[in-house]
Formats: C-alpha cells, sequence, structure tokens
C-alpha cells in the first residue's frame, strides 16, 4: 500500500516483505529512507489530523505509529495474545482506527488516542479489508 505524506513530500511505501516502509521523494524517483516497522508492514492510514500514519504489521500482530511528516516512530501497539491487523481505516472522527485480522477471523478496534485495543469483533474467514 502506499500513502503520501501530509505536505506531498513525500510517498511511504508499505513493504510485506521487507517488515517496513519505504519513504521516496515527492516525485517518486528516489528512496529517501527505510524505516522498520514489523513483520509483513501491509496498511498505511493517515490520523485525522495528518500528524501520524498507522502501519499495520500482518506478521507479528501490531501497529506502527509514524510521524506522518518525518516517518520517525513514535509508538508500536501489540495485540494482546497477538494477531493479524491487516487493511481498514479510521472513523470520521478519527478516535478508532478498525482493522480486519485477516488470520484471525476478526476485526480489531484501537483507541488512537493510546492505542489499547478496545474490541475484537469474530467475523466469517480471511477477512482481509473493511470499509469505515
Amino acid at each position: 500500500m502506499t500513502h503520501e505524506a501530509p505536505d506531498a513530500s513525500a510517498y511511504y511505501v508499505a513493504d510485506c516483505d521487507g517488515n517496513g516502509v519505504w519513504v521516496l521523494d515527492a516525485a517518486a524517483t528516489r528512496v529517501e529512507r527505510y524505516v522498520p516497522t514489523g513483520l509483513c508492514a501491509h496498511g498505511l492510514y493517515l490520523s485525522r489530523d495528518c500528524k501520524l500514519l498507522f502501519v499495520t504489521n500482518r506478521g507479528e500482530g501490531s501497529v506502527s505509529v509514524l510521524d506522518a511528516y518525518t516517518g520517525a516512530s513514535v509508538a508500536t501497539w501489540h495485540i494482546p495474545g497477538g494477531g493479524s491487523p491487516d487493511m481498514g481505516n479510521l472513523t470520521a472522527d478519527g478516535t478508532q482506527l478498525w482493522l480486519s485480522g485477516r488470520y484471525n477471523n476478526v476485526v480489531y478496534v484501537f483507541s488512537t488516542a493510546d492505542g489499547h485495543l478496545i474490541k475484537k469483533i469474530p467475523v466469517g474467514g480471511g477477512p482481509h479489508g473493511l470499509a469505515v
């Protein structure tokens, strides 16, 4: 998945095989840097205030929180007992991050204020996306 920085200065590209995020210059002509996040970095979601970038690490059951302008690591949220956060989005007010649990047949709901897991919702097999 690819996401543009809020100021359009760079593109972030999740690399599931590389376990992190590549940062490309705005013209997408060169790699600026690599940011390690976690096993199987997969989804990228920008906070509503455009300050944070949430990266799902599907292979290790975590979400990395990066500064959306610099790519610096701010926090890592781990799913208690493990999991497989995949694709989703933020609620309209930005207070919750909803993600499908690809290999655990659930939907995860995180608080964007502090990263705690609010709820695990059982769903059918292999959810690979979620419209919020």
